[in-house]
């Protein structure tokens, strides 16, 4: 499922879509145990942060990150043109 930092349904903490700046488009998952998720950059840079994981990381573009539960990951765009998709692993 393609996330694009430019559309207008975007997950954004504690605001309504367009009130926040570029840089603050965030996307979350809350994994349990037995899920994974892959994601894939395609445009643009994100930072990606997963509770327990002591490292932080730059997902660009041709990039795949994959990461498994417990716990909750949130992506966040650096650029208003980031483009990544996901793709979650039961």
């Amino acid at each position: 499922m393609p996330f694009d930092t430019t559309s207008k349904d975007l997950l954004q903490r504690g605001s309504t879509p367009g009130n926040l700046p570029s840089a603050k488009r965030i996307r979350s998952w809350m994994l349990d145990s037995a899920q994974g998720i892959l994601l894939k950059g395609w445009r643009g840079h994100a930072w990606v942060t997963m509770e327990g994981d002591p490292c932080d990381h730059l997902l660009g573009p041709g990039m795949e990150i994959q990461f498994f539960g417990p716990g909750l990951l949130v992506a966040e765009a650096l650029e208003v043109t980031t483009l990544f998709d996901w793709t979650l692993e039961s």
